[in-house]
C-alpha cells in the first residue's frame, strides 16, 4: 500500500493540491457540454451546463439539481447541542423537530453576519450544520463553556444533491418522483436537500 502511494504521489507531485471530485461528478461530466468548471471549497464544481440564464429559467419553470457536496457538513452532537446551536444562530432550534430541517443565519453578538445554513436534526442530541464555506474554528469557539458539544466535520463523508423548483403542475418540489439511485451505489444517506428559497420561489 505504501509502495503504490509513493509511486503515486511520484506521478504526480500535485496530486494533493488538486480540486476533488464529488460522487456526482461523473453524471456532471457527461452533461456539462461547455466545459465549465469552476472551484468550491476544494472541489471541481460546474459553473453551468450549456447556459447559466437557460437553466435558470429552468428552475424557475420546471425543476433542477446540483450538487452541493462542497458544502461544509458539521455533526454537532451531544447534550448540550441544542443549548449551543439555539445560541449560535437567530432561529429558535427548540422548534425543530426530528428529521426536519430549517435555514439559519448566526451572527456575532453584535449582530454581523457570520455565515448562513441549515440545521437538521436527527434526534435530541445529534445535528447536522451546513454551511456554503468553512466554519469549524467558528462553531469550536461558540461551543466554549458547554461541557457536552461535540463538533466533527463530515464535509467529504456526505454526498448532498439539492433539488429546486416547481413541477411542471405548478407545486414545489417536496419529494422526488422516483427512488433516487446516487444514495444506494454510494453507501451515503438517502435524504433531499430541499433549499429554503423554494418557498420564495413559489411566492414569485
Amino acid at each position: 500500500m505504501t509502495s503504490t502511494m509513493n509511486n503515486a504521489n511520484h506521478a504526480d507531485p500535485y496530486a494533493g493540491e488538486r480540486l476533488l471530485t464529488s460522487h456526482f461528478h461523473p453524471r456532471q461530466s457527461a452533461f456539462n457540454l461547455r466545459d465549465s468548471w469552476g472551484a468550491w471549497n476544494g472541489y471541481k464544481f460546474a459553473n453551468h451546463y450549456y447556459d447559466a440564464v437557460h437553466e435558470y429559467f429552468c428552475i424557475r419553470n420546471t425543476c433542477g439539481t446540483y450538487d452541493i457536496c462542497p458544502m461544509q457538513k458539521y455533526h454537532i452532537t451531544g447534550t448540550d447541542a441544542e443549548r449551543m446551536l439555539n445560541r449560535l444562530v437567530t432561529r429558535d432550534v427548540t422548534r425543530l423537530k426530528v428529521n426536519r430541517v430549517t435555514y439559519a443565519v448566526w451572527c456575532t453578538d453584535d449582530g454581523r453576519v457570520v455565515d448562513d445554513g441549515t440545521i437538521f436534526r436527527f434526534s435530541d442530541t445529534h445535528f447536522q450544520l451546513t454551511s456554503g464555506s468553512p466554519c469549524k474554528d467558528w462553531l469550536q469557539m461558540s461551543a466554549f463553556g458547554y461541557s457536552d458539544v461535540t463538533i466533527t466535520d463530515k464535509t467529504h463523508d456526505i454526498a448532498a444533491l439539492s433539488l429546486q423548483g416547481r413541477h411542471r403542475d405548478g407545486q414545489a418540489v417536496r419529494d422526488p418522483p422516483v427512488p433516487l439511485p446516487w444514495p444506494h451505489a454510494y453507501g451515503i444517506a438517502n435524504r433531499i436537500h430541499r433549499r429554503p428559497w423554494i418557498r420564495a420561489l413559489d411566492r414569485t
